[in-house]
């Protein structure tokens, strides 16, 4: 494979008998690599600040797979989503021990001891 980013130029080769020929794309319009269960090809989106042509991988059966910043904001999303439902289930405890203290006083008011009921 020889690829020129300056003019965003892939020339994709695949070795046949001992003499290389120019590969074909898959019906994705990548490029296979079998013996890896792998896919490349030129992918248009933004990379490190720039938004150009890039040569990317893909799995078997046409996932983006992602770069290591890619996968490194995946995670800490995840981590962040995970972080905010504790919070939400940290304020729900909080709101229903809230409204059992609330409970106890009015029947404290009515003169029944919570801590007697079963």
């Amino acid at each position: 494979m020889i690829w020129d980013p300056w003019r965003n130029v892939l020339d994709p080769y695949v070795l046949v008998e001992s003499r290389y020929q120019s590969a074909k794309t898959n019906e994705r319009g990548h490029y296979a690599i079998d013996i890896l269960g792998l896919e490349y090809g030129l992918w248009l989106g933004e990379w490190m600040g720039n938004t150009r042509q890039w040569l990317r991988f893909w799995d078997s059966e046409g996932k983006l797979l992602p770069t290591p910043d890619e996968r490194f904001q995946q995670e800490r999303l995840g981590v962040e989503q995970i972080q905010r439902q504790m919070e939400q289930e940290r304020l729900r405890a909080a709101r229903a021990e809230a409204e059992k203290r609330k409970a106890f006083d009015k029947l404290r008011e009515l003169g029944i001891d919570p801590e007697t009921l079963n």
